[in-house]
């Protein structure tokens, strides 16, 4: 319900339904060890260690630093071979290869904990600086290839 309350524009309902997809296809089953936590935001285990539900959700304080973390993790659990922009980005959307590392992240421990740190980013950006639409795009990219 959190994902799709209020109004964050049609690519973030793709990207929801998408991902909703993905995890229907996989029976919402995932492995017991999620994706990596090197430069995963600190929030997020807070989330999960309150069972993913309950409570308020965490309030960023500096939401740019989050965003700076949150592309720090992103490109962290995306396959290496993808071409990486001057600033660390994966805005690079083209070419193929083994996605297999992603594709197995489904359930609690997987896609999830990315997609539900958009949307406290969207949450929490008071000006839109063009960063959250550039992450949902590449989110929606890579699911689009899963």
């Amino acid at each position: 319900a959190q994902l799709l309350s209020g109004d964050c524009g049609e690519q973030w309902n793709k990207l929801v339904n998408l991902w909703w997809m993905f995890e229907v296809n996989a029976d919402f089953d995932g492995p017991a060890k999620g994706m990596g936590t090197k430069e995963r935001p600190s929030e997020v285990k807070g989330w999960i260690q309150r069972k993913r539900v309950g409570g308020p959700q965490p309030r960023l304080t500096d939401v740019f630093g989050f965003s700076v973390t949150w592309w720090l993790w992103w490109v962290a659990i995306n396959p290496q071979w993808r071409t990486r922009s001057a600033n660390g980005r994966r805005l690079e959307r083209a070419g193929e290869g083994d996605w297999s590392a992603l594709r197995s992240q489904t359930g609690p421990n997987g896609l999830l904990n990315a997609l539900i740190c958009l949307r406290w980013w969207k949450d929490a950006e008071r000006i839109p600086c063009g960063d959250w639409d550039e992450a949902v795009e590449d989110m929606l990219w890579v699911l689009q290839r899963l």
